[in-house]
């Protein structure tokens, strides 16, 4: 799959990707996006800094490979390393 293939499959999902610096930001509607590729925005200090794009949860936990998972899309079922819960997060809110 080339990239101009990816991003017609994007479109006609309803995602919306936009790039701010050297970040890739994706606006999906809730069921468009695989939960295992829709990790969060990284903060400089290695925790979340979003919600969810796939369901709107705003509680993250950490696997001993030091991938953050939702919490609500990808249940916990590995060795916790650690939980975080973006602030003022509320389920739902994009």
């Amino acid at each position: 799959m080339n990239a101009a293939s990816v991003l017609r499959e994007a479109r006609a999902r309803g995602i919306q990707l936009s790039v701010r610096g050297d970040r890739l930001h994706v606006k999906a509607p809730i069921g468009a996006l695989d939960p295992s590729l829709a990790g969060p925005q990284i903060a400089h200090d290695g925790g979340p800094i979003e919600q969810c794009v796939v369901c709107g949860c705003p509680t993250w936990w950490q696997s001993t490979a030091g991938i953050w998972r939702c919490d609500h899309c990808d249940p916990r079922t590995d060795t916790i390393v650690r939980v975080f819960v973006v602030a003022g997060g509320e389920w739902g809110r994009h």
